[in-house]
């Protein structure tokens, strides 16, 4: 018996020794598991921070792309400047786009960045159609845009309209520009007023008030009667009035003697 007791209180002793052995080694374990993890997160915010530094991915070169004629490429290096500070990897290519656009006479643009080091803008310019009003311009799809008056292109004929009926005036513009081609007449100034009634002003001086012409009848209705009657007295002619369902009312200038046929044509003075 008292060798049983001393064999079972030998292991006992041998298990206790065993256990102290292991917590110092568990302890080093965890310590080691920590400073791992610790040093890597210490690492990761170095890196993310290095990624940040716009210095790490610098933008070297901007190239522009492009049929310009108004914009300068200086002007839209300049524009992009400012953006190209946050470097390669964290340029707002929205902002940038954005930035360019807001040029007068860019129309749209397109922002791309080019591994490793280059911003590539290619723009597309307005296409001035005619002016709008004094201070404007309006392209072919009838957007106003309002670049500096030194930067106008000469010869372009004048529209006055409504805010907001820009589109629709250019529309009638090139509408009337084309019905007038065969006479060799242009359209030097076309206005809508505040009722959508239209007024146009030819470049021989002739001055043509033509109501709410949706349809371009009361144009074409001009036409016929100035290649039968009217065209060869043109430079005699004021203003001619087609604001009627059938006919017009001629007004003749001051030294201007008609006669007959050519004295006053109304069918019908119901205005429209």
């Amino acid at each position: 018996m008292a060798r049983k007791a001393a064999q079972a209180k030998y292991k006992a002793e041998d298990k206790d020794n065993s256990s102290r052995h292991r917590l110092p080694k568990l302890k080093l374990r965890r310590i080691a598991a920590v400073g791992l993890l610790l040093g890597l997160l210490s690492l990761t915010v170095i890196g993310v921070n290095a990624l940040l530094d716009p210095a790490l991915f610098p933008i070297r070169t901007v190239q522009v792309r492009g049929q310009l004629q108004h914009v300068q490429s200086g002007q839209l290096q300049a524009m992009v400047a400012p953006y190209t500070q946050a470097g390669f990897l964290w340029l707002d290519v929205a902002a940038t786009r954005a930035g360019v656009q807001s040029l007068p006479w860019v129309r749209s643009a397109t922002v791309r960045r080019v591994w490793p080091d280059t911003l590539r803008v290619t723009v597309q310019e307005q296409t001035a159609l005619a002016r709008w009003g004094e201070q404007a311009l309006v392209n072919d799809a009838g957007e106003v845009f309002s670049p500096a008056r030194e930067s106008f292109p000469a010869g372009l004929q004048r529209l006055d309209g409504p805010v907001g009926m820009s589109r629709l005036v250019a529309e009638h513009y090139v509408q009337y520009a084309r019905a007038l081609q065969p006479l060799q007449l242009q359209v030097a100034h076309l206005t809508m007023d505040g009722r959508h009634a239209w007024s146009v002003e030819l470049d021989n001086g002739v001055k043509l008030l033509l109501g709410r012409d949706a349809d371009g009848s009361r144009m074409q209705r001009f036409i016929g009667s100035y290649q039968t009657l009217l065209g060869e007295r043109s430079a005699e002619i004021a203003h001619i009035d087609l604001r009627y369902t059938n006919g017009m009312a001629v007004t003749w200038k001051k030294n201007a003697t008609p006669t007959g046929e050519h004295q006053r044509v109304v069918d019908d003075k119901t205005f429209g």
